[in-house]
């Protein structure tokens, strides 16, 4: 799979789309990392580095607060639609728009 980062002013163009009351995120998750951050858009889709391992569900709660803080929403409004067991998966922001 090759792809290419790139930085954060592209990514509504291709990581984020419009839902009716919030955004869909396209995301690719790294788990064990060694801080957890929003690195940028490769491959389409938004790449999130995590801290968690992928165990018992700890790394897709690490996912949700990450992308919270990094997106200034509650903790509630975000939940992944597609991909639970995956590195790719599709999450579900409420109250945001694609813009920001």
């Amino acid at each position: 799979m090759s792809g290419r980062l790139t930085s954060q002013p592209e990514m509504g163009k291709t990581a984020v789309k419009q839902g009716a009351k919030g955004a869909h995120v396209s995301v690719i998750v790294s788990p064990r990392a060694s801080k957890s951050e929003v690195m940028g858009v490769y491959d389409g889709a938004l790449k999130v580095r995590i801290t968690a391992a992928p165990v018992d569900g700890a790394a897709n709660e690490k996912l949700i607060l990450t992308l919270a803080r990094f997106f200034g929403a509650p903790k509630s409004s975000v939940s992944i639609l597609r991909g639970e067991a995956s590195r790719r998966k599709t999450v579900y922001i409420e109250g945001i728009s694609a813009a920001k």
